[in-house]
């Protein structure tokens, strides 16, 4: 049976321009509670998830942190959002989720930081039809930059104007060259633009 054109979606809003011929995707009614939630509706948004050059680091228990504090519901709520529609936060997310043991006072500072991008990002949508450009692909590494030396690369594609894969890890071996680890980074993108590639042929 015919249902009609969709509009929700596991939590996603899509909303159909047949003008534009677009497609845009939104968690907004996704964010809203979760800034409530966590109680932080009357803060101030940030401009960017995470503090330029902050430094996520293993600590002692913080006797301090409320034990109510529920840090993994956070992580949970925050990963479906980077996977779903906010591919901004997925590096933050990863770096935080490897705290979820004993979280200390500095990582519940750094997720607030996340959730209050989150508020002011909330109006944002990912649009897909906006541009005829096929397959674009982008792809960085740094080298060495956290804490356990392990270097971290990412990669975003889009297609035709809206990202659809995403990815930010630490890599599994420790570089000794930045050259190194720009070849590891590349590798991981050619075989994700390979399964893209294929996948499109498929349903093409």
């Amino acid at each position: 049976m015919d249902l009609g054109p969709i509009h929700w979606l596991l939590g996603v809003e899509v909303k159909w321009d047949h003008v534009a011929q677009t497609i845009n995707l939104s968690q907004k009614a996704y964010i809203i509670p979760i800034v409530i939630h966590f109680h932080l509706k009357d803060t101030l948004s940030m401009s960017t998830p995470m503090e330029a050059g902050v430094q996520l680091v293993k600590t002692e228990k913080d006797m301090s942190i409320d034990p109510h504090v529920l840090y993994k519901e956070i992580i949970r709520s925050l990963m479906y959002a980077a996977m779903a529609t906010q591919p901004d936060i997925t590096f933050a997310v990863s770096a935080l989720a490897q705290f979820t043991q004993d979280p200390a006072k500095m990582h519940w500072e750094a997720m607030k930081c996340v959730i209050r991008y989150l508020k002011g990002t909330r109006d944002l949508e990912l649009t897909y039809g906006a541009a005829s450009t096929g397959i674009v692909g982008y792809t960085d590494a740094d080298h060495a930059s956290q804490y356990h030396c392990h270097s971290i690369m990412g990669y975003a594609f889009l297609i035709n104007g809206g990202v659809v894969s995403w990815s930010s890890k630490k890599q599994s071996i420790m570089a000794l060259s930045m050259t190194k680890v720009e070849y590891v980074a590349a590798t991981h993108t050619v075989k994700e633009a390979l399964w893209l590639c294929s996948f499109l042929g498929e349903i093409t």
